[in-house]
């Protein structure tokens, strides 16, 4: 059967781009999909355009304005699938993005060139945004970042081309050395295909060149057709390979493709303006237009059976009813998309297009059968597989790996930014196109804001103490740059800078009191606030993110493997710098579908984290060596830092620097389920303090806090009796740590009439009483051996620091004695009379040195007997127990309880 010939009559055409003779009009469009707006762009700028339907009648947009921010011609524009936002790239080395609504506002630069840039898309989940330039560059840069960027090193000559495919799994792109290259967007747009030769060659300022090489992906992804000479090359993305070609109804070399949303018709135009419609399941030419003109640009519309072109004239063009209505019916689904007046969910027309064609699909498998019977069946096998895999039950996606994210930094809103928000203070960077002007203030109004201008394009920055570090990012030929500028120097000359290796691309930077630190993709380097390189580490993964926190810890978190069942494979390792060794190292567990947006230390130098799903953690390094839910933050709350029992957040997604929000606290409490959500509120007080602290717990800050938990679980345990739930109480009492917390808990007992819970908390008392009582007797033998030849085991810095002071005290009560005789000696012993008594060193329940209580000694005597035991030990006494604390310890429980 012939194709069909259409006329230039039977299209609507309107001029909607002035022709330039001394500059090519490469005119390109876009339809909004409601239907209502399209957009265009030529030498003259962007137009937003009124669509007139087929019965003539014009939308309620305006018939056109103008939107012209580039200085100089558009070359590409392209809309999110959302159709809130317009992106364009032009002549003037820009690409640039449009809010769009019920009018169109400029919103902001998303990247600059040294060079013309010829063509933009955006992904279809909105994440990424590709661009393609004469320095044989792709660009690609994160939508809710323009920080971060990849810079692709993609073509030899002018990169033509670029496009995502539909499930944004992966990247095309085409140049002028007649290269098609595919990019991995999961691996981090590595390159993972290349056909050499596929798209015509050429120099990119010739006329016939300048808009070759505009391919279209299948809606499933399983193909790319791509235009080449005099034919249509179909890729299959399973192998990078062609698969089948599309030929005989072009002469001149094929300028551009473009599938039809339900993948059933493609379009083409090739050099010489000849616009063809082909059947791909029968790889024949359906209907076909010949132009006086050069055809520049095509979109489907997304509503109507309409083809919509511009030219090389600056000529807007509609074809209408392009597609038959048979034997695919497009027109059918159409009609019901119309019916149902769709006016923003293009994924509802699509849903339309994809039932027409589960409609058809017995009849033209059927026919394809026949076919192959007769044909031998192997030419249309790549149709088949395209449409098998279009029509399947679509499996879930799996999550991409997270990108790497500078730490505390928020995007750019009005030219002005955060390149670091934390407890110490800001860093605000102010773009002023040709610079950027940096301010550093400390939230210590004791300490000196600082200001400074940067040239050289600085978009990292991490704040400490003593300095700040800022790094710049790879540029073309022009290297990373890291850059340390003091706030506390010694001296006039503590600013410094270095640049990095050619292929070396600084992410992430952090800083501590004494290192700083930079990171790219899985290579770290640390130096000294003086700028000598000390250390260069080879990370097992992909760095996401940098921690630094007082004098030398740095947390990093990278990659130990691909995502899978819907959560982030991501590792942690704490480094302490100074000693040169890893603290701690670990899984980083994430909520499933999140990932991380911020990590740092407590006050206390504990490692936390906070998830998208606001989740935040502390990581239990002394008891299960795990992560702990400790909290979850309110909506709509942006986490920059945390402390011992409470995050400090700000309100919105990130903070604005003008106006600039105010500071809040969410108090920290492990999620525990229970009715009585004010008994397990403070029940969730013990598990977040015994799960975030190391080791023995013997220094004096770490007993208030045992005794501050105590304090805590006592009220749960009143409130548990008054709701009349003994056996909770029971179970709150088995935590506690100090026997006079037991104490008193069995004289609550008493005065709410539970004499059965006194009497089980008086055996357990007793019990732990005679536990403790024998575990001081080993650690009586293990402190100092009588006769033992071996050396002392290690003690502690506290036990160390109280015998020195013990020592002290003896020998000024020696010197006091001197002059008195034994036989006086010997009767103030006999009159004052000491209760050898033994301090405990358990580190578990009831682990606390009990305070000395004797009929007639106090705390001071007891030191001093203990004192002459030790100056006897030295002349061949017998040995002594084991230092008894401070008298300060010894009243922590009583200030606290």
């Amino acid at each position: 059967m012939a194709a069909k010939v259409v006329d230039f009559l039977d299209l609507r055409s309107e001029p909607v781009h002035l022709s330039n003779e001394q500059e090519l009009t490469i005119t390109s469009l876009a339809h909004h999909p409601s239907g209502e707006k399209l957009f265009t762009c030529g030498s003259d700028g962007i137009a937003l355009q009124a669509l007139i339907n087929a019965d003539g009648q014009s939308s309620q947009a305006p018939s056109s304005s103008s939107i012209n921010d580039h200085d100089g011609a558009v070359n590409a524009i392209c809309l999110n699938k959302q159709g809130d936002r317009l992106y364009s790239c032009g002549n003037d080395h820009t690409v640039k993005s449009y809010t769009v609504g019920d009018e169109v506002a400029f919103e902001s630069l998303v990247t600059k060139f040294e060079c013309r840039v010829r063509h933009v898309d955006v992904s279809n989940n909105d994440e990424w945004i590709a661009t393609a330039a004469d320095n044989g560059n792709v660009r690609v840069v994160m939508v809710s970042n323009h920080k971060e960027t990849r810079t692709l090193r993609a073509h030899e000559g002018s990169v033509r081309y670029v496009s995502f495919d539909p499930q944004t799994n992966f990247l095309a792109s085409a140049g002028t050395d007649g290269c098609l290259r595919i990019w991995s967007v999961h691996e981090r747009f590595n390159k993972i295909g290349e056909i050499k030769g596929i798209v015509p060659k050429g120099d990119a300022e010739h006329k016939d060149n300048v808009y070759l090489s505009k391919m279209s992906w299948h809606p499933s992804s399983t193909h790319l057709a791509v235009p080449s000479n005099g034919d249509i090359k179909m890729v299959k993305s399973t192998n990078w390979t062609v698969e089948t070609c599309l030929s005989g109804n072009h002469s001149g070399a094929v300028t551009m493709t473009l599938f039809s949303p339900n993948g059933t018709y493609l379009a083409t135009a090739d050099i010489e303006g000849k616009v063809n419609l082909w059947s791909v399941a029968d790889r024949k030419v359906v209907t076909t237009y010949s132009h006086s003109e050069k055809i520049t640009g095509m979109c489907w519309h997304p509503t109507e059976n309409c083809l919509s072109m511009t030219d090389l004239g600056g000529m807007l063009y509609h074809w209408d009813n392009c597609a038959p209505t048979s034997p695919h019916e497009i027109s059918r689904a159409v009609q019901q998309a119309q019916q149902r007046k769709i006016s923003t969910e293009e994924d509802d027309i699509l849903n339309d297009l994809e039932q027409a064609d589960r409609e058809m699909e017995e009849k033209e498998q059927q026919k394809r059968t026949e076919e192959n019977e007769v044909e031998g069946g192997e030419e249309s096998e790549w149709i088949v597989d395209i449409e098998n895999k279009y029509d399947a039950v679509k499996q879930p996606k799996e999550a991409k790996m997270q990108e790497a994210f500078q730490l505390n930094a928020t995007n750019v809103v009005k030219k002005r930014s955060f390149l670091s928000w934390t407890k110490l203070g800001l860093i605000t960077a102010r773009d002023e196109k040709t610079q950027i002007h940096f301010e550093i203030d400390f939230h210590d109004v004791g300490k000196k804001a600082h200001k400074f201008t940067d040239h050289n394009g600085l978009t990292l920055g991490a704040l400490g103490n003593k300095g700040a570090i800022f790094a710049s990012r790879a540029y073309e030929d022009a290297p990373a740059t890291l850059l340390y500028y003091p706030t506390d120097s010694l001296g006039p000359n503590g600013q410094w800078s270095v640049s990095m290796e050619t292929e070396e691309d600084i992410q992430v930077v952090a800083v501590t009191d004494l290192y700083v630190a930079c990171a790219s993709d899985n290579v770290l380097r640390i130096f000294t606030h003086s700028g000598m390189q000390i250390s260069i580490l080879d990370l097992p993964g992909p760095v996401v993110t940098l921690s630094g926190h007082s004098e030398s810890l740095l947390a990093v978190v990278y990659h130990s493997g691909s995502p899978s069942g819907g959560r982030q494979d991501l590792s942690f390792r704490v480094y302490d710098l100074s000693k040169r060794k890893t603290v701690s190292t670990g899984h980083l567990t994430l909520s499933k579908k999140s990932t991380l947006t911020w990590i740092g230390f407590t006050d206390s130098n504990v490692l936390a984290t906070c998830d998208s799903s606001r989740v935040v953690r502390f990581f239990a390094s002394g008891s299960y060596e795990s992560w702990v839910r400790v909290g979850t933050l309110p909506p709509n709350q942006w986490m920059f830092g945390v402390s011992d029992d409470k995050a400090h957040v700000v309100a919105g997604k990130e903070p604005s620097v003008v106006p600039r929000p105010r500071v809040n606290t969410v108090p920290l409490n492990v999620p525990f389920l229970n009715s009585d959500k004010e008994i397990t509120r403070i029940e969730g007080r013990y598990p977040y303090h015994k799960s975030t602290h190391k080791g023995p717990w013997e220094d004096i800050q770490v007993e208030r806090e045992k005794a501050a938990v105590d304090k805590h679980m006592l009220t749960a345990y009143e409130m548990a009796l008054k709701a009349d739930r003994p056996d909770r109480a029971l179970s709150i009492a088995h935590l506690f740590s100090f026997e006079k917390v037991m104490e008193r808990a069995i004289s609550i007992a008493d005065k709410y009439r539970h004499r059965v819970l006194a009497s089980q908390l008086s055996d357990l008392l007793v019990k732990f009483k005679s536990e403790e009582e024998e575990e001081e007797e080993e650690e009586v033998k293990v402190v100092r051996p009588a006769t033992s030849t071996k050396p002392a085991p290690v003690v502690s810095v506290v036990q160390e620091e109280e015998m020195e002071e013990a020592e002290e005290e003896a020998e000024e009560e020696e010197e006091e004695e001197a002059d008195e005789n034994d036989k006086s000696r010997s009767n103030s012993k006999q009159n004052s009379p000491v209760k050898e008594a033994t301090p405990s060193r358990k580190r578990g329940r009831f682990a606390i040195d009990k305070p000395i209580t004797t009929k007639t000694a106090g705390a001071k005597d007891f030191f001093k007997t203990m004192n002459k035991e030790e100056s006897k030990k030295k002349t061949g006494g017998t040995p002594p127990a084991a230092p008894k604390p401070s008298r300060k310890k010894q009243r922590v429980l009583g200030d606290l309880l």
